[in-house]
């Protein structure tokens, strides 16, 4: 168990931690890859997560390959995260066919998908051919079946009912799909017992929106849990609520919205390493911006916290990497606007949690020895993270303590971090003779 503490009142083993920020933070400016989805689909289990790894193909499991329109925000995701968590949010009803006098062929999963499969039986001597065809491509074949019974469900369809086969080819039909319900809260709570970067919030009701900041703030601070949520327009004022101001233009003429966009900027925040900043980020395959800001209007917007996609020379790309933290004050100072120093904190977060549950908490003593192995622990982890551009100015001994909690199994571990931002503002004096 992890998260934050405001008093030693924890009642469960596990590591706490508190950030917080001196007043000025030396610096102004304020392995990852899985982003959670929640979409309307119109094939695959509702009210489920659905693993899809960037590359693999998706017919079976989301009934469309990833190129296909239906498809869109979880190819833009994929563009950069190495996973999506799909979770199907809307409802319908299955497809059937009638392949017999009390045999009945029904589509595996609900949706408008189940229109397109076709079930063709065909006559093999004294037994019975069953194909299945999705959009007239051949998906399953099934031979010398006898009854019935004989058939095995696939991916598509199940058969039911009693009696022979006979000779036909029948489509599917009665397959719809039902968006009048959500499954919003569904989805956080399948995710409570799952790993994962970033979520994108693609509805723009207000009501959905809080669902999704609220969920995210229970899971820093309960469960350990150091994730991002992407969502349109929403200046929540909170480091871990990035959002979204403005759209892009694809290279096919696909106009993205704001909302749709979460799914690339969800996708991208969920893959950056900690020492990377998506600041002037090429969106893929984006020639514009959708719509394009005004100079002024995006100063408004990047003053506002929202992240802005501007157009460069035929292509598009996130202005800047910030999420919607606007007030600065102690323990958060301006810094914790900078999504990199957020990826920074919550890397030392996780790590540390992960690290020491694994092999300190439980196996030392809470003696003055115990204590100080944690600290050389803590010491040598930071020291990595200098030497690959996450941390600056670390000095080590000086920098941790470690001392007795409240309670007689606990101890309180202080760490002074800087973490380093990247370059995104260049002043350049020129002095002409």
């Amino acid at each position: 168990m992890a998260g934050t503490f405001t008093t030693q009142n924890k009642v469960r083993p596990g590591v706490y931690i508190n950030f917080s920020t001196e007043a000025p933070l030396a610096i102004e400016l304020s392995d990852r890859g899985i982003v959670a989805l929640p979409l309307s689909l119109s094939w695959g289990p509702v009210g489920s997560i659905i693993e899809v790894n960037q590359g693999e193909s998706t017919f079976s499991k989301l009934g469309y390959e990833l190129s296909d329109p239906k498809l869109l925000l979880l190819r833009e995701a994929l563009k950069r995260a190495q996973k999506a968590l799909v979770y199907r949010i809307n409802d319908g009803a299955a497809a059937t066919a009638t392949l017999a006098a009390n045999i009945t062929a029904t589509a595996k999963h609900k949706g408008a998908r189940g229109n397109d499969i076709t079930v063709r039986i065909t006559e093999n001597g004294a037994a019975w051919d069953v194909e299945t065809l999705v959009s007239g491509k051949s998906v399953d074949v099934q031979t010398g079946l006898t009854d019935v019974s004989d058939f095995i469900a696939n991916d598509w369809i199940s058969i039911t009912g009693t009696g022979m086969f006979e000779a036909t080819t029948q489509t599917l039909t009665g397959g719809a799909d039902d968006n009048s319900t959500l499954g919003h809260a569904g989805f956080l709570a399948a995710l409570q017992v799952q790993d994962y970067n970033t979520i994108a919030c693609f509805s723009t009701n207000s009501a959905d929106q809080a669902l999704y900041i609220n969920h995210v703030a229970s899971e820093r601070a309960n469960n350990g849990k150091m994730v991002q949520c992407v969502m349109a327009d929403n200046a929540a004022d909170k480091e871990y609520i990035i959002s979204v101001k403005n759209g892009v233009k694809l290279s096919d003429g696909t106009l993205l919205t704001a909302a749709q966009a979460c799914a690339w900027v969800a996708g991208a925040t969920a893959a950056a390493k900690v020492n990377q900043s998506l600041t002037f980020t090429k969106y893929e395959d984006a020639v514009d911006a959708n719509p394009r800001l005004t100079n002024a209007e995006t100063e408004a917007a990047i003053t506002a916290g929202h992240m802005v996609f501007t157009a460069k020379n035929g292509y598009a790309v996130l202005e800047y990497d910030i999420n919607s933290l606007t007030s600065f004050a102690p323990p958060k100072s301006k810094a914790w606007r900078s999504n990199r120093v957020m990826r920074v904190l919550d890397a030392f977060q996780n790590d540390v949690q992960e690290i020491f549950e694994a092999q300190y908490v439980g196996k030392i003593n809470n003696n003055e020895d115990g204590r100080q192995l944690l600290r050389a622990a803590i010491i040598q982890y930071c020291n990595e993270l200098q030497s690959i551009g996450v941390l600056q100015n670390f000095e080590g001994a000086d920098d941790v303590a470690v001392s007795a909690g409240t309670d007689p199994d606990a101890v309180v571990v202080e760490a002074n971090l800087q973490p380093v931002d990247s370059v995104n503002k260049i002043y350049i004096k020129v002095n002409v003779r």
